[in-house]
């Protein structure tokens, strides 16, 4: 009884201090966010293994757009096609399909998660587009951290294994077997950084602090002659802070020396799913030279529903051809 009483002391002092929720072994603080600002996406924070932490959008099990936006995003593959482009699409696995095995009390079930995922990328083949075999990276048996602990970006590692697996598809595919090769060589450039998303919201919401974490930074360049006349680039890649943000996780640079030919890299920084995508597309670039091949990175939380965004696409490109 005395235990009893102490227990339930213990959860009214956490819940004061709003860092009490349904999982007290799990959670590290829940707050309710008004709908503005960054801290939106953080409004629960639990506690793995390791030091990890995770929020909601780690721990979906559902993917994928509406029958809408599946009829959106065939309507955009086509528009493309019809200018000479073929779409890759790269939804990247979440943090908890992952890495299942830093999940400790956290409630999540990945079997499930890893199966609907798995028919998201299925789904996304059977309305036309290009998606490469992710699911590899859903096996939790990884060597490496493919995301860091506590930053909702990945780590250079899942960077470079991704950049291997869109490569694969695309030679398969033979694509760009009539674009000239070149060959690049990656190397470690310097040390560097990062206090993470999660660890930022931790401290402000929670008042908890974490170390940042350190990384190599790698760096892409190619091996030919300084004065050699450059191409235009036929392959183009857009995306989220993932591919061209504040730190460096060289996806593009990986692309370039997996798939042997340039990469521009016009992806954008806290635009989110979209904005990168709807920038090149009304671009100079891409109306006067669209690539061969535009590869969209996007983070497989964000559920692609907008029918309207498609619309909007589709359109512009009808205009311009």
């Amino acid at each position: 009884m005395k235990t009893l009483i102490r227990t339930s002391a213990l959860l009214a002092g956490l819940s004061f201090l709003g860092l009490a929720s349904t999982s007290l072994a799990a959670t590290l603080c829940e707050k309710e966010i008004p709908d503005s600002g960054y801290l939106r996406n953080f409004q629960k924070l639990e506690m793995g293994n390791g030091g990890w932490l995770f929020r909601e959008h780690d721990l979906i099990t559902e993917f994928g757009p509406d029958r809408a936006g599946y009829n959106g995003l065939r309507a955009l593959n086509t528009a493309l096609a019809e200018r000479g482009t073929t779409l890759v699409i790269v939804p990247l696995p979440t943090r908890g399909i992952v890495h299942p095995e830093k999940l400790g009390d956290i409630e999540f079930t990945h079997s499930l998660a890893a199966k609907n995922y798995s028919l998201y990328l299925n789904r996304l083949r059977t309305v036309g587009l290009m998606a490469p075999e992710l699911t590899v990276l859903t096996n939790g048996d990884q060597e490496q951290a493919l995301y860091f602990s506590r930053d909702h970006h990945w780590t250079p590692e899942g960077a470079k294994l991704t950049a291997g697996l869109v490569a694969s598809l695309l030679e398969e595919a033979e694509i760009l077997d009539n674009v000239a090769s070149m060959e690049f060589n990656t190397t470690i450039i310097q040390t560097d950084s990062t206090k993470g998303s999660y660890s930022k919201a931790a401290l402000e919401l929670c008042k908890r602090e974490f170390a940042a974490e350190d990384f190599n930074v790698f760096y892409t360049e190619p091996q030919l002659d300084i004065f050699a006349d450059a191409a235009e680039p036929e392959v183009v890649l857009v995306g989220t802070s993932n591919s061209n943000g504040a730190k460096s996780f060289n996806f593009d640079g990986y692309l370039r020396e997996a798939l042997g030919v340039d990469v521009l890299n016009m992806a954008t920084s806290g635009g989110g799913f979209d904005e990168s995508l709807l920038l090149f597309l009304g671009s100079k670039e891409f109306s006067l030279h669209p690539p061969k091949v535009l590869i969209w990175e996007v983070p497989a939380y964000y559920s692609l529903k907008q029918a309207s965004f498609y619309e909007s696409l589709v359109s512009a490109l009808g205009e311009e051809s």
